[in-house]
């Protein structure tokens, strides 16, 4: 852990062991392995993605472009392999509030956004989809499914 110049404390972590699509607890010893504090949960989550940059990082309350890229591990970033079956894979992107999720009626209803797919059903990174925010409020928690 190192302090930067305007007090905040970054950590560099290795996530690659971790499951992509899970939110851990970050955990801290504030003391160190010599002092009395033990180790303990800090109330903060990590949720590990394979998104590797999302652009613009806020949302503007209209019709707007988003770029999305991704590491396109296999356990990630692509439609799941439907080709072996004579199935055209698809891939979308949309918002929804983000208490709701992406699996309720409110996202199944939502303007999805098909993202360019190649001819072996792999979506093609940086993802470019054009998105509607105007029907959320300024400030609302929003989710990227």
């Amino acid at each position: 852990i190192t302090q930067s110049g305007d007090g905040r404390l970054m950590a560099s972590v290795d996530a690659s062991g971790l499951r992509q699509g899970a939110a851990y607890l970050v955990c801290l010893d504030l003391d160190g392995l010599a002092g009395p504090l033990a180790f303990g949960d800090t109330g903060l989550r990590a949720f590990v993605t394979p998104i590797t940059k999302v652009s613009p990082q806020a949302v503007p309350k209209h019709t707007f472009e988003l770029s999305v890229a991704c590491s396109d591990s296999s356990s990630g970033c692509h439609p799941r392999e439907l080709g072996r079956l004579g199935v055209r894979a698809e891939a979308w992107l949309w918002l929804v509030d983000a208490a709701a999720g992406c699996g309720s009626s409110e996202g199944q209803a939502a303007g999805r956004t098909p993202l360019r797919v190649s001819p072996t059903d792999r979506v093609l990174w940086p993802a470019v989809a054009s998105l509607d925010a105007s029907r959320f409020s300024y400030g609302q928690a929003l989710r990227l499914c």
